[in-house]
């Protein structure tokens, strides 16, 4: 089995390229088991050091939107196409559309953490893309 980095990894460079049938991805942050999604990974000395972990990933938007959690903060990106076609050009444009998900069932306390966060996560899992 894969390890998380390198699941998240594989999964967002699959959603990157518009070629592959995976055009999204679901996020979240996890320390340990359990999801807790804005307190440091102990032993890290960053405040910032989450374990990014992929809830699922697919392509569809029906499907998408099927995995966001009642009870979770979620970050899903979708590479969506610009397709321009015409006698004299084909122009095919990929932009990832980035989705904050907070489900109802998050407590009140924690909802206004997930704006002020969200950035290292997302950070986190883009700068995975690099590592080798």
């Amino acid at each position: 089995m894969e390890d998380s980095k390198t699941n998240v990894k594989t999964v967002l460079k699959d959603v990157l390229d518009y070629k592959k049938e995976t055009n999204w991805v679901i996020l979240t942050a996890k320390t340990g088991k359990v999801p807790i999604q804005f307190r440091h990974i102990p032993g890290t000395a960053s405040s910032n050091a989450y374990q990014v972990e992929v809830v699922s990933s697919g392509s569809g938007l029906k499907k998408l939107l099927s995995f966001f959690g009642f009870s979770e903060m979620q970050w899903g990106l979708i590479n969506v196409l610009g397709i321009d076609k015409s006698s004299s050009i084909n122009s095919t444009r990929s932009k990832l559309v980035q989705i904050n998900w907070c489900g109802a069932g998050v407590p009140h306390g924690d909802r206004g953490k997930m704006i002020n966060k969200q950035k290292p996560l997302i950070q986190q899992a883009a700068g995975s893309i690099g590592d080798k």
